[in-house]
């Protein structure tokens, strides 16, 4: 099974948010950059918790939330925006075009 380093699974975890606002290119710098920062503050915890979970689809923030007592206070403070961002963007991509 191939691994994807920690940042690129960040970015696989939250490229559903960002491709949701990608019609508006100012929205989803904002977003990518917002939602980056976020992620950082979870890198640690992806990394010992989460690090066998495959990333995409939302997989590894369900796991970071499964986790949620055992993760830092940073990253349990990030996860209710996280998870804000991805109901959002599953709302977005869902909508009718």
């Amino acid at each position: 099974m191939n691994r994807i380093p920690t940042s690129l699974a960040a970015i696989a975890l939250l490229s559903t948010t960002v491709s949701a606002f990608a019609a508006d290119p100012a929205p989803a710098g904002d977003l990518r950059r917002q939602a980056m920062g976020l992620m950082q503050l979870c890198k640690a915890d992806v990394q010992k918790l989460c690090g066998s979970v495959e990333a995409g689809g939302g997989r590894k923030l369900a796991c970071l939330n499964d986790h949620k007592a055992d993760v830092t206070s940073e990253c349990r403070d990030a996860l209710p925006k996280l998870d804000a961002m991805q109901a959002a963007a599953t709302k977005r991509a869902a909508a009718p075009k």
